[in-house]
């Protein structure tokens, strides 16, 4: 089964070319780092997120086109760092209504031993599995199966 997959994509807006013709093709469970400059970056998330739409090409998720529910982890996502980790993933369970055990979260980011720890003490690495934890949260994919990309 296809990923995520982007076929001949570019973008040209008011006879600038924002980004040339590419092709980028990502298989479900795969990890993939794209390093562009910050203004591409917010391009890129816009069309992706279906706020934009591309000037040629085309881009489909499991074989559905464009705009896909995705799951995006930036550097910079805050977090309410003086909360305990359980008590985050309990805030964003009940804000977004999400139906999932947070233990089942807990267990899937390898933070269970670190769940009665305020999020402030953590690790960078820590920070960033509690982010991909509040974004299962947030109902865009099951934690057996994410569709974080």
């Amino acid at each position: 089964m296809d990923g995520l997959t982007i076929t001949k994509a570019e973008k040209i807006r008011g006879g600038t070319t924002i980004f040339s013709r590419f092709d980028l093709r990502i298989e479900p469970g795969q990890v993939v780092s794209v390093y562009v400059h910050t203004d591409l970056r917010h391009w890129l998330i816009d069309i992706l997120n279906g706020d934009e739409t591309l000037s040629g090409g085309c881009i489909s998720f499991h074989g559905r086109p464009s705009p896909i529910p995705l799951g995006l982890l930036s550097l910079d996502t805050p977090l309410y760092e003086r909360l305990k980790v359980k008590e985050l993933f309990r805030f964003h369970r009940d804000l977004y209504h999400f139906s999932v055990s947070l233990e089942s979260v807990m267990d899937w980011t390898r933070l269970s031993d670190l769940q009665h720890h305020q999020v402030k003490k953590l690790t960078f690495s820590e920070k960033k599995r509690v982010q991909l934890g509040c974004l299962i949260l947030k109902g865009l994919s099951e934690p057996s199966n994410p569709a974080v990309y």
